[in-house]
This record gives C-alpha cells, structure tokens and sequence, in this order.
C-alpha cells in the first residue's frame, strides 16, 4: 500500500486540517494537499520527517511490509470468491488477530479493506469504513483499488441503490490479472441486472459463467444459475426457469454440494405453482419445509392441498402456518384469506382480507404478489356475478404478462 495513502489515512483518522498540520511542520497547506492526494512522491522528499512528527509516527515503519499478511488477506478473498465460507471466517479472525502487528504501517490499509469485503459479504456493511475508504481507494494499487471498487459497487447493487453504478464503469476499466476478481464484478453486475431486467441481456451473465466454469468454481455459478433463474421468470419464462432451476438441482446433488439447496427447492416449488401445477408444486414445497418453515412455505402447501380439493390436509398446514415466522404481513394475511376461503368460499370475510391485501402496501408487492390479489378479487366478483366490478379490476392485468400463482376461475352459472 501507498504510504502517502497511509498518511491521509491517520490524518482522516485523527480528524486533522491542513493548516493544523502546516502549524506543526510548517509546509504550505498546497503542498500538504498535494502530498495527501498522492501527487508528491513524499519519501523522496526532504520534508518526510516533518509529516511524521506531525502524525506522531515512526519513519521506519512506513517501510515494513509482511508478506504472510498479505498472503493470508488474498486466502481471505480466493475463499469469498469460491464461497468457502468456514475457511473464510477462520481467516478473517486470523487476519483480525495480525493486524495489531501492523497497525502502524501502510499494510493496515489492506486490513481495512478486508474488513470492508467482509462487512459486505456478512451483510453487516460498515457505512462509516466505506466513507472512509471511497476517500482512499484512488491511492490503491490497481488490484486492491478494483476489490474495493467491485465489493462496494456489489453491497449497492444488492440494496438496489444505484448510486453507485459508475463505480462499476470505473472496476471494469481496471485491468488485473486476476480472474475472480473480474468474475465477482460480472456477477454483481448480473445480479442487479437480473432482479430488474429493461433488457434479455445476458452479456455479464455469459461472461461471468465463462469464468466459473474455467476455474470450477461450482458454489459461485450455482449462485449466478439462481439468478439466471430469477432473470427468465422476470420475463415471463417460468418453464425455461424452472429447467434451469432442476439442472442446478441437478448439478448440486451431482456434485454433494448441498449448497444454497433450500433457495432451489423453493424456486422450483414456486415456478410449478406459477405454472399451476399444484401437485409438483406441492411436492416441491413439501422438501422445502425441511430447510424454510415459514408462514409462506405453510400458505404455499396448504394452497396447493386447497386446489387440489384436499381441505382436511389444507387446514393443517393453515394451522402450522398461523403460528410460524413470518415474512411479512402478506402471507399473514394469505393464511387468514385461505382459512376464510376453507369455511366459506367467496364469503364476505374473504372479500374483507382481500381488500386489506389490496389496501395494505399494495405498490411495494412484487408483480406476482399483486396479480395474485387482483385474480381473487376478479374470482370474488364473478362468483357474486359483479361483472362490472371484476372487469374494472380486469384492466389492471390487461396488455401485461401477467404471472401468478393462482387463476381465474369459470363458476357455473
């Protein structure tokens, strides 16, 4: 690392102003500038004395370097890279336990950018470090420059923030000789791409697969299949994302991997459901249960005994789910609906929880959670022949592609 990055480092840390440090050494504040913005090579310079008894800092440790610390932070990020995460934690902890040896010299930067990787990649994101290394990062190697570039332009890609989307224009400019590094980029960039897809390109997808496979990193493109997945049923694409969920089903049971294998099982389950296959849908659903035994999951089953006219078995799960963790309000309210639906269908009580659905952050759904509400409201209308109302609800799904879990029903006049 730079050691005039270091030095802007402590004087950011001890909250120092240029004229602070110019009345202490007495050098320009203009100069001082230049030197904390890596423009004056400072070790070269007569006045690097000045500027470390200006920080309180010995001279002699701004030029050790240990290389089993640098060592140990590129094992650090081969294992975030492979998804290894215990070898990943353990790592961590042994950089955290070095990095007292050297907290007084330039190598802590690299510290502090492992702890930033880390922060991303545990979903504990340290807003204040980040700040602190976008001031930074300029000063950086280009390697150590594109990991923080990529894992900062990834954490803000994730929140859908995107504000951050010239840094990856920045990352992509950097040339490395390092594979993954190149892979993580590609992957982030798919990642937000694919959960709001303007576009069917699979440019960053291609790329980042390429990658993957070149280097066997299988936990990885499980990863990026998942999206993939996403990214075709964002389209409209259950059945093609589906066959790319069983594949990587496939290749994880192939493989003994067992990884992200709950993600799958509930993929797979919901697609069948979005295709109205109850039955697959329920088998499907009935594996997930091992893995995620929220209020959803329970809905999910219970729904799929319901269309397939097993009620007895339908109120058991309804049961479970009324007491299990819940996700959010919607399948809370789900559950009561279908309970509703279980006593009497079409009641005036289903109707009710319908409209609270309806009413209760109906824009934050996500599009299949909103075609489900407005298909029941459809089916409660036509079933009390209040055709008028069902075909003013009916405009809101024409002219879309429209995907749901549930369909509208013909009733028998």
């Amino acid at each position: 690392m730079n050691i005039n990055v270091y030095l802007k480092h402590l004087v950011l840390q001890k909250k120092l102003k240029l004229k602070e440090i110019s009345y202490k050494t007495s050098l320009d504040p203009a100069y001082i500038s230049r030197v904390l913005n890596n423009k004056t090579n400072i070790t070269k310079d007569k006045n690097f004395s000045k500027f470390c008894y200006a920080l309180n800092i010995n001279k002699d440790d701004l030029y050790k370097y240990d290389s089993s610390f640098s060592s140990l932070c590129n094992e650090f990020l081969t294992a975030a890279f492979y998804i290894d995460r215990e070898k990943r934690i353990q790592l961590f902890e042994e950089i955290t336990k070095y990095s007292f040896k050297i907290d007084k010299t330039p190598q802590y930067l690299e510290y502090l950018l492992i702890e930033f990787v880390n922060s991303v990649i545990t979903k504990n994101y340290n807003t204040y470090l980040a700040d602190h290394l976008i001031k930074l990062y300029k000063g950086f190697s280009n390697y150590h420059k594109k990991v923080f570039l990529t894992f900062y332009y990834g954490y803000h890609m994730v929140k859908e923030e995107y504000g951050a989307e010239p840094y990856f224009g920045e990352a992509l400019s950097i040339e490395t000789e390092s594979q993954n590094l190149e892979m993580m980029l590609y992957f982030y960039k798919f990642g937000s791409f694919a959960q709001n897809p303007s576009t069917f390109d699979l440019n960053y997808y291609n790329k980042c697969k390429e990658i993957l496979e070149l280097t066997n990193n299988h936990k990885r493109l499980v990863n990026l299949n998942i999206l993939y997945s996403i990214f075709l049923r964002n389209f409209g694409y259950i059945k093609e994302g589906l066959n790319c969920d069983l594949s990587t089903l496939k290749l994880v049971n192939d493989l003994d991997l067992t990884y992200s294998i709950e993600i799958l099982l509930n993929n797979i389950s919901n697609s069948y459901l979005l295709l109205n296959d109850f039955e697959n849908a329920l088998n499907y659903y009935l594996k997930t249960l091992k893995y995620i035994k929220t209020n959803s999951t329970y809905f999910s089953i219970a729904f799929c005994l319901y269309r397939t006219n097993r009620k007895k078995e339908c109120k058991k799960y309804l049961k479970l789910g009324k007491t299990a963790t819940s996700r959010n309000d919607y399948y809370h309210l789900l559950i009561l609906w279908l309970d509703s639906m279980t006593k009497k269908e079409y009641s005036q009580k289903c109707y009710e929880i319908l409209i609270q659905l309806y009413n209760k952050n109906f824009e934050k759904l996500v599009p299949q959670q909103k075609n489900f509400i407005l298909i029941e409201l459809i089916n409660y209308y036509k079933f009390h022949h209040m055709y008028k109302e069902a075909l003013d609800i009916s405009t809101d799904l024409i002219n879309k592609n429209t995907v749901s879990q549930t369909q509208i029903i013909c009733f028998k006049e």
